[in-house]
């Protein structure tokens, strides 16, 4: 069954070469959507740009931490699509393994800078685009459950990821009134290249992937995940704002 208040709409996708940004592109095209697919990776796009069917996405490569690369973004959707309703902050990066006393700060800044930086930068050019139209939208931002749940030797990504949930929630005041929701999703482990990352660094320092520690035993598969940031946008959820949807398969319980 479709989601309501998708087809027709136009919605941008950050970190949408791989992933879970990949999957949304995929369900959004699904729901009759036109999608712009933001990635740095311009390999990732092209190879999304040859998968697609539709003729409904565009791809547009851009740094998202910064002013200049939501210019570009925000202008790419104007000239293919006359504009957007809808935005899923999605990139975002790992950054380095490191203790809080090995850590530096060229880490911590890379991380804050896409994490953090970019979700601010991003609902800032979605809302002023969607008040000077006039017309209402919806954002879902990345967050994720290691803001939740203390992770040995990722302290940037954990406070970039705190930042997300604290950025969600005070910009969905500022912007109900205009009829801008914003939203936000939790994901746990989540079969992506990030996760690759995370379980390898694991194995490195002795441990293993904590799988078995959740009432589901497995992780995430991208398109699950992605099902609950297409519904966030989605009219079905016209009600829902300044909301966390924790996605972990029962781990912060």
């Amino acid at each position: 069954m479709s989601l309501k208040g998708i087809a027709g709409k136009t919605a941008i996708v950050t970190g949408g070469g791989a992933g879970i940004g990949e999957a949304l592109v995929a369900r959004l095209l699904a729901e009759g959507a036109r999608v712009l697919a933001v990635d740095r990776d311009s390999d990732r796009l092209a190879a999304l740009s040859q998968a697609d069917e539709t003729g409904a996405c565009a791809t547009v490569a851009a740094d998202v931490a910064t002013e200049d690369g939501w210019s570009k973004i925000m202008r790419a959707a104007e000239d293919r699509f006359g504009g957007a309703d809808l935005l899923a902050n999605n990139a975002g990066i790992l950054g380095a393994t490191a203790a809080l006393e090995e850590l530096s700060m060229e880490n911590w800044d890379q991380v804050m800078a896409v994490n953090a930086r970019g979700v601010v930068l991003g609902m800032r050019a979605m809302a002023r685009h969607l008040i000077d139209a006039g017309r209402p939208g919806a954002i879902v931002n990345t967050a994720s459950i290691g803001a939740m749940r203390a992770n040995p030797k990722r302290l940037a990504y954990a406070a970039s990821k705190a930042a997300v949930i604290a950025i969600t929630q005070g910009a969905s005041h500022d912007l109900g009134a205009h009829g801008i929701r914003i939203n936000a999703v939790a994901p746990g482990a989540t079969e992506t290249p990030m996760s690759v990352q995370v379980d390898a660094a694991r194995m490195l320092g002795g441990s293993r992937p904590d799988i078995q520690k959740r009432p589901i035993t497995r992780k995430a598969n991208p398109g699950e995940i992605a099902n609950v940031i297409a519904w966030l946008m989605s009219d079905e959820a016209s009600y829902v704002t300044g909301a966390i949807y924790t996605v972990d398969g029962g781990m912060t319980a």
